[in-house]
């Protein structure tokens, strides 16, 4: 499903159909999850539509007065779901990097440690998807989210309506890249990646006023944020290793995989740093007025029926 308006459809009406059609979206998910495996992808998708939500929000937010309260309600939703997401991801990262991982402490103990870790997303599901009954509860309260966002009050008709939110969201994407080249710490690049997505997102809305331009950008943004989610898996698994009980693998088998993770790491951070610089070079007053030159030119091209 695309996230961005159509041609020909007012600012307002969009913006409201793309953000109830990720509440459907993720409703379909939640409604078709019948076993632990749809239940996890489920929590996946669900919380990719809470961000696009979230990036069409802050894209209007100083042209609505409920932003506060709405952004809040998908933030915590998507929050107490991020546990067992994060189960998921040490074994997405685990086989990203099987064969090095295989050849560094050896297939069986590759094969252990991956069922350990299967074992404990396990436990962990049995509290989020059956004690605590998380999906169950989100998919009665997404619900009645989806009807309501149909009567929002949302009044935008041109760039100035959406500028200042994409320019805040540029510019702190900019200093987010800036903080990371002074402190290499994992909370300054999910930081970053945060406001990577965001400006990906908005950037996708209002794709039709250059899609070609700006399809561009969008890519490289989202290759910026996978090496950055690559580099946040790596530094989760890490710390799985080091905190869950009864794994097997030794000591120096501990080591190998934290040394491996270390030079992945350094590698990833490097790419996620260089791409960033170059997609946020500019300054936010230069990015600006060239999206709303686009937007001035797609306009005119509309009137003139080109």
């Amino acid at each position: 499903m695309s996230f961005q308006l159509t041609l020909d459809e007012p600012v307002s009406d969009g913006l409201k159909r793309l953000m109830i059609e990720e509440c459907h979206s993720a409703l379909s998910y939640l409604n078709n999850a019948t076993n632990d495996d749809e239940k996890h992808l489920a929590v996946h998708e669900v919380r990719k539509s809470f961000k696009r939500i979230r990036a069409g929000l802050r894209l209007v937010r100083d042209r609505i007065d409920y932003y506060p309260q709405e952004n809040v309600w998908f933030r915590d939703r998507g929050r107490n779901i991020s546990s067992i997401r994060n189960t998921s991801a040490d074994l997405e990262v685990l086989f990203l990097y099987q064969q090095k991982l295989q050849s560094a402490i050896g297939e069986s103990q590759f094969d252990n440690l991956y069922h350990q870790l299967v074992t404990h997303r396990e436990i962990r599901a049995k509290t989020v998807f059956y004690k605590e009954k998380q999906l169950d509860k989100l998919r009665d309260a997404l619900e009645e989210k989806a009807e309501t966002i149909f009567h929002w009050s949302l009044n935008v008709k041109d760039f100035s309506d959406v500028q200042p939110g994409l320019s805040r969201t540029y510019n702190r994407g900019r200093r987010a890249i800036a903080r990371s080249r002074r402190d290499q710490i994992p909370e300054n690049f999910h930081y970053m990646r945060k406001r990577a997505k965001y400006l990906c997102h908005q950037l996708e809305i209002i794709k039709r006023i250059w899609p070609p331009m700006l399809t561009i950008i969008e890519d490289e943004l989202h290759q910026l944020t996978d090496f950055i989610g690559t580099y946040l898996n790596l530094e989760h698994l890490k710390v799985s290793i080091k905190t869950l009980d009864n794994l097997s693998l030794n000591d120096d088998e501990k080591a190998t995989i934290a040394s491996f993770v270390k030079v992945e790491q350094h590698t990833l951070k490097n790419r996620a740093l260089l791409k960033g610089r170059k997609l946020y070079c500019e300054k936010p007053s230069r990015f600006s007025d060239s999206l709303e030159l686009y937007w001035y030119i797609f306009k005119k091209e509309q009137d003139k029926g080109i």
